[in-house]
């Protein structure tokens, strides 16, 4: 059984360590990490939120973009899902 013992974002990337399947601990850097967000619509896109509405898929080429994007979207009322 593989599992994580910490996982943080590093600037554009992701470190993260725990222990592989064979009980061996593993430190991974992964950077190239491409976070999808999900935003409310009224047209059908064939995706679905936990909800039922539709949403859209917002695909960011990094977590710096990803960052910068949430950031802009904020707007009270306005729901994002996060999903990877």
């Amino acid at each position: 059984m593989s599992f994580y013992t910490n996982v943080c974002r590093y600037g554009n990337t992701i470190l993260y360590r725990g222990y592989n399947n064979h009980a061996k601990r593993i430190y991974k850097r992964d950077s190239e990490f491409m976070p999808v967000f999900y935003q409310a619509t009224n047209t059908p896109t064939g995706w679905t939120g936990l909800d039922g509405n539709h949403v859209k898929p917002h695909s960011c080429d990094n977590m710096r973009e990803a960052k910068q994007w949430l950031e802009d979207q904020k707007v009270p009322g306005r729901p994002i899902n996060r999903y990877t």
